[in-house]
């Protein structure tokens, strides 16, 4: 049987993950939202599927070149998976959005503009 389609949100606990789960559980289709703490890799190698899409927040001393290599192996291994990411600087922005990254966004952009861009990747309207 095939993994339904779901929308992993990977973040340490707190406010904003809470409210962006709340947030991406609001998009229509059926898509379940899951959470994960962190360990973006680990986290997708370890599931049986992979996400339709992965939103990750950044943590504000995640070293850019760090994080571009992640977000590179991440796309280079699940290229269809749509990936959004929340930074908190400029260094970030910059290696996210070099590595692929499909949206990046500082920590703070307004809701209903995250949430039209997201239903837009996920319909393919990129």
């Amino acid at each position: 049987m095939a993994q339904k389609p779901f929308i992993l949100i990977i973040a340490q606990p707190g406010y904003l993950r809470d409210s962006l789960q709340v947030l991406l559980a609001a998009l229509p289709g059926d898509h379940p939202v899951i959470v994960a703490r962190d360990g973006l890799v680990q986290t997708l190698s370890a599931m049986s599927g992979h996400p339709v899409l992965l939103l990750v927040v950044l943590g504000p001393s995640g070293p850019g070149l760090e994080v571009k290599a992640v977000v590179a192996q991440i796309k280079a291994r699940w290229p269809q998976m749509r990936l959004v990411v929340l930074v908190d600087n400029e260094q970030q922005r910059q290696a996210v959005t070099l590595a692929g990254a499909d949206r990046v966004w500082f920590k703070g952009a307004l809701a209903a503009q995250m949430l039209v861009e997201i239903e837009a990747l996920l319909n393919g309207q990129d």
